[in-house]
């Protein structure tokens, strides 16, 4: 098997990645790239106790965690999901790419692990020019436009460093404070490849305001590698959005469904707790693994994608102060699915939208969707909702409200 390769495994140390860690160096070389705030000294001595082929090394960079995240990128990303796990990924990539000699690299998250990489390596070797990445939560086009999977990607170890050094300039040095050329070529591409929606039209500004941590390594690895080829040739801009759309995806992007790679263990957030998943839970696998080919980012868009647009939309607008827009998108969102702060927002949104007057009861307009609520309602649901109202009326104390 080629040894032209380097695996970053980067984030917190993780038990995950001692148990998969020979797997890794049957493959290639492997570095981790962790935070000064990691037990080290104990993560070394269980790495000390295996014994790993010869012809591979193992190092760990320890980098400074950062003392906040600064506010300009937390204003940038709307899903608080999103706004640690790009910053802080971009740290440790880009650290970690420095030290990079391989032709090849592949970055992991810590706490995950996948042991058959044959298909992967396969798909990145043969198409030098993309970047290879897997299907979890890769959104269809529909949703998230160039929303590729950022829990396992690969290219050109060359290819990947330029897009990391521009991601680290964005994103740490200049807090995202793009220079004019980033700028147009962002404009120019999501104007060229954004379709309009079925129900409602989403704001052009949208794509190119926000984006979240799988579109901006996607879109600063175009930009970094083939702005040019993108801007000055024809074919990616024809009056076609989605012809366009197409080329880029299959000209610049490959995908390894994560279903060839097992046994497998990722990883989700939900809430303040991150959950994990084998290759044993098939349907987790597929609501969340549902694209298998760059083709299928262009099918029909799934159930679970189409809300999560409507709740960064809807708060995009609402952060904007377009308060009637954003009542369409949140209010969109099946009341099981609602979150406790997209309640809070629904209700402000209709104070807004209808002009009350400043004298309302807040409170009981913002809980007015509960009023007729059945409790004959299917008991997990039910709950779930009656613990979003309490966690609103929290929440209420946390989230400024803004007058009129």
């Amino acid at each position: 098997m080629l040894k032209n390769i380097t695996f970053i495994i980067q984030g917190p140390l993780h038990s995950n990645s001692i148990l998969n860690l020979f797997k890794y160096t049957t493959y290639g070389h492997v570095v981790f790239s962790c935070w000064d705030t990691c037990d080290v000294k104990t993560f070394e001595e269980e790495i000390k106790k295996h014994r790993y082929p010869k012809s591979t090394s193992i190092k760990i960079i320890v980098n400074d965690f950062p003392k906040h995240v600064p506010m300009e990128f937390r204003q940038n990303i709307p899903d608080e999901s999103h706004i640690g796990g790009m910053y802080y990924q971009t740290i440790t990539v880009h650290n970690a790419l420095k030290t990079i000699s391989t032709e090849w690299v592949i970055k992991i998250r810590s706490d995950e692990y996948y042991e058959n990489w044959d298909m992967f390596i396969d798909l990145m070797v043969t198409n030098p020019k993309r970047l290879t990445t897997t299907n979890i939560f890769a959104f269809k086009h529909t949703c998230f436009p160039l929303h590729i999977s950022d829990h396992v990607f690969g290219c050109k170890t060359s290819l990947l460093q330029k897009t990391y050094g521009q991601l680290y300039n964005h994103v740490v040095v200049n807090h995202l404070k793009s220079e004019i050329s980033y700028q147009h070529f962002k404009e120019h591409l999501f104007d060229k490849i954004v379709q309009s929606d079925n129900l409602q039209d989403t704001p052009i500004t949208f794509y190119t305001d926000v984006n979240t941590s799988e579109q901006l390594i996607s879109i600063h690895f175009l930009y970094a590698n083939y702005k040019h080829e993108i801007l000055n040739d024809q074919n990616y801009s024809t009056p076609n959005n989605l012809q366009n759309a197409r080329r880029i995806m299959h000209s610049f992007f490959e995908i390894c469904p994560v279903q060839y790679m097992q046994p497998f263990m990722w990883s989700y957030k939900e809430g303040d707790t991150r959950k994990y998943v084998s290759n044993d839970e098939i349907s987790l696998n597929r609501l969340y693994c549902n694209v298998y080919t760059i083709h299928d980012y262009f099918t029909s868009s799934t159930y679970f994608q189409y809300f999560a647009k409507c709740t960064r939309v809807g708060q995009y607008l609402y952060n904007r102060e377009r308060y009637d827009e954003s009542f369409v998108f949140l209010n969109t969102i099946p009341e099981e699915n609602r979150t406790a702060n997209i309640w809070l927002l629904l209700g402000n949104c209709k104070y807004f939208a209808t002009k009350y007057t400043k004298n309302v009861d807040l409170k009981k307009e913002v809980f007015w969707f509960w009023d007729n609520i059945d409790e004959n309602t299917e008991p997990v649901i039910h709950s779930r909702m009656m613990w979003n109202k309490l966690k609103a009326i929290e929440n209420q104390r946390k989230l400024p409200f803004i007058e009129e």
